[in-house]
């Protein structure tokens, strides 16, 4: 081989060696990561939840599960705002709104919460209506036109009645 196209491929691969690293790290300031761990409200960790993150401007949907220690990690994520859901059964699912700003990335610290039962019940009392119509409407009706003569001339005698038994405590 000549001398100086050894001398040459030294120069590539001397650059090629320079700038390789410079590339890949160039690359991954572009993205981060989102990692978190699943928990229910005692603290224990919810392992095999379903953990979604999407972005419906750019399209990303990726979809992974939390391991045995209720851990989970998309990796690779570009910076951008997403929301985060997590489903898991017998619990209430949750989305958050997350926002990766850095390759560094994000951390989360999900708490579900035990979903609560949807039982309606209905009750039906037959005679309350009757008691509640004869024992506080009709009194009620009564009284006021008892009174109604005192009310149209400005004299009101319940307020006779609380002036008259708070002055015979004293």
């Amino acid at each position: 081989m000549m001398p100086y196209l050894r001398g040459l491929y030294r120069r590539i691969l001397l650059t090629l060696a320079l700038l390789l690293p410079v590339t890949a790290f160039a690359q991954s300031g572009n993205a981060g990561a989102v990692r978190g761990t699943v928990s229910d409200p005692s603290g224990a960790v919810i392992p095999g939840a379903t953990v979604h993150l999407s972005n419906t401007v750019s399209g990303l949907d990726r979809t992974t599960t939390s391991d045995p220690s209720g851990q989970f990690e998309f990796t690779n994520v570009p910076l951008n705002p997403y929301q985060i859901k997590i489903m898991a059964n017998g619990f209430a699912p949750i989305t958050q709104n997350v926002e990766i700003r850095s390759s560094i990335g994000v951390s989360l610290k999900l708490v579900l919460r035990i979903a609560g039962s949807s039982d309606t019940v209905t009750v039906e009392a037959a005679g309350f209506s009757k008691f509640i119509q004869e024992n506080i409407v009709r009194p009620n009706v009564r009284w006021k036109r008892r009174f109604a003569p005192f009310r149209a001339s400005g004299i009101y005698p319940c307020k006779m009645l609380r002036i008259t038994a708070c002055s015979n405590l004293g």
